[in-house]
């Protein structure tokens, strides 16, 4: 009976004095409770923490640090890289990936370290995802330093080496290229050429090849990995549709321009009886169909479809994302191949404002924007015209790639 007495105070005692210590923390706001489940804290804290927590047992540390890599992982668990709706979670966890990432990771056996690095892919990939380019980079860099001490052909390596190489890829496309060139490499000698990891370097290199210009070699290797595809995969897997978007994007680039909007369509149809209509890649699709029917000279056509598109992507991602300053650019280039160049410069000029405000000047995005312009405002001759502008006369940026 008094040893119960004695477990009970000395309980109590422990609650007291956490009690006492936390309300202190809130005092002077060095902690704030958020939610009844959760609580922020400041800087301060976080490290000191950290720093007390290298000092524990090494079997106390390795358990620590492998229940926070598995928390981590598991808050990536029902959440989808390309649902608008869940990237808000995804940056929450970026401060959590990006401190086991920096802290942990030298303490971390092999295993626990390959688990932390697939979570932080799947966060890198919602980031870029969203827009965060820069954010997905540190991500990225952060996870490829984690897995240093490991050999280059270790699956975690392999794995952080791609992460950084695809966020590189949305807008450094040579430096991407030599990236996966030589990763792809590696994965064919460690994992085969039917790998999911090799099948998605060889898709990344084959987009890598039609945003070069290369585009009849890009169409042969998305014809070949359909190939390889199609005798494992289901119809409605994936990576096939992906595949599929690929292609159609290089059958238009390639001048057939009825293909194309065939091909864009039929997928637009799959894709919305399997993923829905707000969907990302339902949302990427329909930016597809518009650019051949702007190919063929629809351009009134085209116009409503920017329109719809664009309405739907400033609910579903956002004013700011990439795809909705791209489908605003789309919209400008076809109201002025119709002719209305004072209304295309207002598109422009509101496209240009804000591409400056949320890349900067120096983005090549901004400054085609700015050169573009220049180029109406000098080519008055245009102004005024009846019936369609011819296209060779205007300077405008390519049309929006698919964010694979």
């Amino acid at each position: 009976m008094g040893s119960d007495l004695a477990e009970d105070y000395a309980r109590d005692w422990d609650r007291r004095r956490r009690d006492a210590a936390l309300y202190g923390l809130v005092t002077v706001g060095l902690i704030d409770a958020a939610t009844d489940q959760a609580m922020t804290v400041h800087p301060v804290v976080a490290d000191v923490n950290r720093s007390r927590l290298l000092t524990a047992p090494r079997r106390e540390l390795y358990a620590i640090s492998s229940t926070a890599v598995t928390l981590l992982h598991a808050c990536c668990q029902g959440l989808d890289v390309r649902r608008p709706a869940h990237w808000p979670t995804w940056r929450n966890l970026v401060p959590h990936a990006t401190a086991l990432l920096g802290w942990l990771s030298p303490h971390l056996g092999e295993d626990d370290l390959a688990t932390l690095v697939e979570a932080a892919a799947m966060i890198t990939t919602a980031l870029w995802r969203g827009g965060n380019y820069a954010t997905a980079e540190r991500l990225a860099r952060a996870s490829l330093k984690a897995v240093s001490g490991l050999s280059t052909d270790h699956p975690a390596s392999l794995t952080a080496r791609s992460q950084l190489a695809h966020v590189i890829a949305v807008t450094r496309y040579d430096e991407a290229e030599k990236m996966f060139r030589k990763i792809l490499e590696d994965q064919r000698c460690i994992l085969g050429d039917l790998h999911p990891d090799t099948m998605f370097s060889r898709r990344v290199l084959a987009r890598l090849a039609g945003l070069r210009g290369r585009y009849r070699q890009a169409e042969q290797m998305y014809r070949r990995l359909i190939a390889d595809c199609q005798h494992r995969l289901d119809g409605d897997h994936e990576e096939i549709l992906h595949l599929r978007h690929g292609l159609a994007g290089m059958v238009e680039r390639l001048g057939r321009f009825e293909e194309a909007e065939s091909m864009f369509r039929a997928l637009h149809d799959d894709q919305r009886r399997i993923l829905g209509d707000d969907h990302q890649e339902c949302l990427e699709l329909r930016s597809g169909i518009g650019r051949p029917v702007e190919d063929q000279q629809r351009y009134a056509e085209a116009e409503q479809l920017y329109r719809h598109l664009l309405a739907d992507r400033e609910r579903v991602l956002g004013g700011d994302h990439p795809s909705t300053l791209n489908t605003r650019h789309s919209l400008a280039r076809v109201v002025a191949a119709q002719g209305d160049l004072d209304e295309a410069e207002k598109l422009y000029q509101g496209l240009f404002a804000d591409r400056q405000r949320i890349l900067g000047d120096d983005h090549p995005l901004t400054i085609a924007t700015r050169e573009f312009l220049t180029k109406m405002r000098e080519d008055s001759s245009l102004a005024g015209q009846p019936g369609i502008a011819p296209m060779e006369a205007l300077m405008y940026l390519p049309h929006e790639h698919s964010s694979e």
